[in-house]
């Protein structure tokens, strides 16, 4: 063999080699790491699983399984059961698992074949997923969680998810995931007592087959017939998903006092990024107006002189925003605190009404009864009268399709040991557990106060720069539009 020869030899052997360890590093990725491809399902899919190599879910109307390899291509496995609604990976035993009327079926994921049937006591079952020894079952008839012993082939316990419209259930990061498709949201549950430690909004039509991979959710959406990833952030304190984008554009009607202006300044609170809002690309159509501090808070201050306009005045502000929708959990680790309100925090609050004697739990019942009120007002008289912290300021709620958009006010409660929790307009905000608070991506902050007094508006004003700043009487008009 010439030297030619021996060259193309070994760049073959060497691009083989490159293949297959490309070929290797994909099969070893995540679910869907690869691309962000379309995963097109039938209109009756319902159940969903990953097995590390491949998806699968079920279809209803064929009573099959349907399995997508890693470039999208479908295999079809008859099964040729009527209502299977769940489907699981055991990673144990290396099988499918499949819930219909009364039996669990193990399939072997290679072939299709039916390799066991286990018989169980419900007729209406859902969601499956296979933990240590147990089970766990959605009845979606009544909404429960039955735990099965599989050693004993007996229902051993379980609890109600106090679902409308239980649909399927999978686990992950030791809770169990429910979703719900009344609603389009997905609830996350604690195992060891039932209780709701959060919820995830789906960007879902009609939610069916939900999955829990690596560290991500991901639901079969019937209306638009494909699989969705669900991206969510969780904390210690909040879970924050789904996204809503608007452009905001707000006039602001104030009258300056009849005084000098020379060495006068101007001052307007800017609406606050924080774990619910992001803020972007903030202008105002007074170019005077230039980025500042207002009360350790962002603002847009102008300097005025003697030949700055007296009496009436109208600024433009415009600015984008993301917003999330808001779960707040109070779980068992804060429960067992008991933590004094810090000293910073005095300006939001009366020391003198703090309510020291209450166990942790108490002080959280007292909180959750005077959020149940719908007025801000009350609120936040009561928060203060209780020894809450209590920030205010105002908001504006978004309505589908509406361009113009009411001002209203906005309170915030600091729950000690926890943090801040906003109070939510919204009827989905009285959740029946005291633990839970929620705050919808339809509420955007505009500003907030520096204490617990509510403020006629966000523009301030002083004659000197060592004077105090005066709150000026603001009226309002704003329009919003959703963006897509």
């Amino acid at each position: 063999m010439n030297l030619l020869k021996l060259i193309e030899t070994f760049q073959g052997i060497e691009r083989f080699k490159i293949l297959l360890i490309v070929s290797l590093f994909a099969l070893n990725q995540p679910l869907f790491s690869q691309e962000e491809r379309e995963y097109k399902v039938s209109p009756k899919a319902y159940g969903i699983t990953y097995d590390g190599t491949y998806l699968y879910y079920l279809d209803s109307e064929r009573r099959a399984i349907i399995r997508f390899d890693s470039i999208g291509g479908q295999e079809i496995f008859n099964i040729g059961l009527a209502q299977m609604k769940g489907i699981t990976f055991d990673s144990r035993e290396g099988r499918l698992l499949v819930t219909a009327p009364r039996v669990i079926l193990k399939i072997d994921p290679n072939s299709g074949g039916v390799v066991d049937r286990i018989q169980v006591p419900l007729t209406h079952m859902g969601g499956i997923a296979s933990v240590d020894g147990l089970y766990y079952l959605l009845d979606l008839k009544d909404g429960k969680v039955n735990f099965f012993d599989k050693a004993s082939s007996i229902i051993v316990g379980g609890f109600l998810s106090d679902r409308v419209a239980p649909r399927d259930l999978t686990y992950g990061k030791d809770s169990i995931w429910i979703s719900d498709s009344s609603n389009g949201v997905i609830y996350r549950y604690n195992p060891n007592n039932g209780k709701i430690t959060g919820s995830v909004q789906a960007a879902a039509g009609d939610m069916r087959g939900i999955l829990f991979s690596g560290s991500k959710l991901w639901v079969i959406d019937r209306a638009s017939q494909e699989i969705k990833n669900i991206s969510f952030v969780e904390t210690e304190r909040f879970i924050a998903s789904g996204e809503s984008n608007y452009e905001i554009t707000y006039t602001l009607d104030y009258s300056l006092p009849n005084v000098s202006l020379a060495n006068s300044e101007i001052a307007i609170l800017l609406p606050p990024s924080n774990e619910q809002q992001r803020i972007r690309t903030i202008s105002s159509t007074d170019k005077d107006f230039k980025n500042g501090v207002l009360f350790r808070t962002r603002s847009l201050n102008k300097k005025l002189n003697l030949d700055s306009g007296r009496g009436n005045q109208s600024t433009k502000i415009s600015f984008q925003v993301r917003l999330s929708n808001m779960v707040y959990y109070v779980n068992d680790n804060f429960l067992k605190k008991k933590e004094s309100i810090p000293n910073e925090l005095n300006d939001f609050r009366n020391p003198s009404k703090e309510l020291t004697n209450l166990s942790t739990n108490d002080t959280l019942a007292r909180f959750n009864s005077i959020f149940q009120n719908n007025s801000p007002r009350k609120i936040r008289n009561d928060l203060f009268e209780n020894g809450f912290p209590v920030q205010t300021g105002k908001k504006i709620i978004y309505k589908d399709g509406a361009k113009a958009a009411e001002v209203t006010d906005y309170v915030s409660g600091y729950l000690p040991g926890f943090g801040w929790i906003p109070f939510s307009n919204s009827p989905e905000s009285k959740d029946r557990d005291n633990r839970v608070f929620h705050y919808t991506d339809k509420e955007i902050v505009l500003f907030q106060s520096n204490t617990s007094q509510f403020l006629s508006g966000p523009v301030f004003f002083r004659e000197k720069s060592n004077d105090e700043w005066s709150n000026l009487s603001t009226r309002w008009s704003v329009t919003i539009k959703k963006i897509q």
